[in-house]
């Protein structure tokens, strides 16, 4: 699916500061509303990554990791774009703004899958033997992390560029940090 044109973000970029202005906000919906303008740019930091077979550099931005961000939440948007139809609604960006809030919770509100009967306390998982489920010939499955595998099992350490190389980070990015030259031997 191509990247959408118009993101959550960039309409918090444009009218975001002249809601927060015009409105007298929670600080949670504040807080909201600046991470999401903020995920993944240069304000939080990030990363440069270089390939080991091509050479490309890219920079990396750290998330935000709110559950309200699209960004970050990008499986379950994957998996709810699938399942709903095309709609299409004409707001205005205030009325766009104040519908989103609508959905962000006080901080002191519990989140409800943790407790109760659903709660992983109350989980009863028995533990297999090492070689259950598996062939003999075929090595344990390392666990991995949100970064090596995306919503259609893409592999994000892979280069976007060559498709065969691994990206390996090179440079730490404090927020707000340029990226600095590093030159790379490659002998």
């Amino acid at each position: 699916m191509p990247p959408p044109s118009l993101e959550l973000a960039d309409i918090l970029r444009q009218h975001g500061a002249a809601y927060r202005h015009a409105h007298a906000l929670p600080w949670h919906q504040w807080r909201l509303m600046r991470a999401i303008e903020n995920c993944r740019t240069a304000a939080l930091g990030g990363a440069v990554e270089w390939c080991d077979h091509c050479q490309n550099t890219r920079i990396v931005y750290r998330s935000c990791r709110d559950r309200n961000c699209p960004k970050c939440q990008g499986l379950a948007r994957e998996r709810w774009i699938q399942q709903e139809t095309q709609k299409v609604m004409t707001v205005s960006a205030e009325e766009f703004i104040r519908r989103f809030l609508l959905h962000a919770l006080p901080p002191g509100f519990p989140r409800i899958r943790y407790y109760g009967l659903m709660a992983n306390c109350h989980c009863q998982v028995e533990a297999l033997p090492p070689t259950a489920g598996r062939s003999a010939d075929r090595p344990a499955a390392r666990p991995t992390g949100y970064r090596d595998f995306y919503a259609a099992g893409k592999n994000l350490r892979r280069c976007p560029q060559c498709g065969i190389g691994t990206m390996i980070r090179i440079q730490i990015l404090g927020p707000g940090q340029a990226p600095v030259a590093i030159r790379m031997d490659t002998s």
